[in-house]
């Protein structure tokens, strides 16, 4: 009897530290807690999501090209300072880590998929910018007018690409007129800024991605620049936050 109290002792030192360590997420071999990749450190802030971006000069930048106008495009109309939408997306994606089914365009370059009544004029901004639109794609943020576009879905169930075409000119530089497109691909979060004709700008414009709470953004482009034609950037996600599952005691982790 001695000796089996003493086994039941030893067993029980041996197994509650690591009974007490147990948690859901990733953790090293003595089962302290490890940050899970895309999470604020301090855990205030809940999960963060960025961009890497690269264009098509770089190795290793995307291959994308300009996809002209299909049959079936709707056109978009815009005044001076405007705002359309909202127009369904062909397919749900996700942007930040959000899964997003609409889309507002404004006319000054941009399009956002949170509800969107301010097309921010005149000029683009430094990002993040915590008085701009969330949830937004900066094609080519400046003062626009005139200005239309147009939306797209091109490819087969599964392998389709949605595509949103803006044209326009710059305020005070009506000689240069320019369009680019965005291009969102089916179960990818992967954005395409695809540029059909150069543009040297004479007021501050901005190319780049802003999240929700406008607290996080990646930029391409800012200020005064010039884009050559046949340019490509693409902003592609550069953490993402894992789901996990308990699978024999241990915690799992796949991005998803």
């Amino acid at each position: 009897m001695k000796n089996l109290g003493r086994l039941l002792i030893g067993a029980s030192l041996l197994f509650t530290p690591m009974m007490a360590g147990a948690h859901v997420g990733p953790h090293d071999e003595d089962g302290n807690d490890l940050p899970i990749p895309g999470q604020d450190p301090a855990g205030s802030n809940g999960p963060s999501f960025t961009y890497d971006v690269v264009d098509n000069v770089q190795p290793g930048g995307p291959d994308a090209s300009f996809i002209g106008r299909p049959v079936g495009a709707v056109s978009v109309v815009f005044g001076d300072d405007s705002v359309q939408g909202p127009f369904n997306l062909p397919f749900p994606t996700r942007f930040y880590g959000e899964a997003v089914t609409q889309f507002w365009a404004s006319s000054n370059g941009f399009i956002a998929f949170d509800s969107l009544t301010n097309a921010f004029c005149c000029s683009g901004r430094a990002l993040p910018y915590a008085s701009g639109p969330a949830l937004a794609i900066f094609g080519y943020w400046t003062d626009w007018n005139p200005s239309s576009g147009w939306y797209a879905t091109t490819g087969t169930r599964g392998d389709r690409v949605f595509i949103w075409t803006h044209t326009g000119r710059e305020i005070g530089n009506q000689d240069n007129t320019m369009t680019w497109q965005v291009q969102l691909r089916e179960g990818s979060s992967q954005i395409d800024l695809v540029y059909a004709t150069s543009h040297q700008s004479t007021r501050a414009i901005t190319v780049g991605v802003q999240n929700r709470m406008r607290d996080q953004a990646t930029t391409y482009r800012y200020g005064r620049h010039s884009i050559a034609a046949d340019t490509v950037v693409r902003f592609q996600p550069a953490n993402q936050v894992p789901q996990f599952e308990i699978l024999e005691g241990i915690a799992q982790g796949a991005s998803v």
